[in-house]
């Protein structure tokens, strides 16, 4: 197992989260900042909700495929 170096582990949140560079589109980043104020949240729980829809989607897609076979 790897250990976490220093600059790793000072990005593991209290929470157990950890920090997960992406890039993305300047307008995309932008259009999500404002969201997120709109919506009183944060641009990381706007992520993490569609990260986690597309996974679930993935995931469900690849179980029907075995179910057929």
């Amino acid at each position: 197992m790897r250990t976490m170096g220093n600059t790793e582990a000072s990005r593991v949140r209290a929470d157990g989260r950890r920090q997960l560079l992406v890039y993305l589109p300047p307008e995309l980043i932008k259009d999500v900042k404002k969201l997120a104020v709109d919506d009183d949240t944060t641009a990381s729980a706007i992520v993490e909700e569609a990260v986690r829809q597309w996974v679930e989607k993935r995931t469900s897609v690849k179980r029907d495929e075995h179910a057929a076979d």
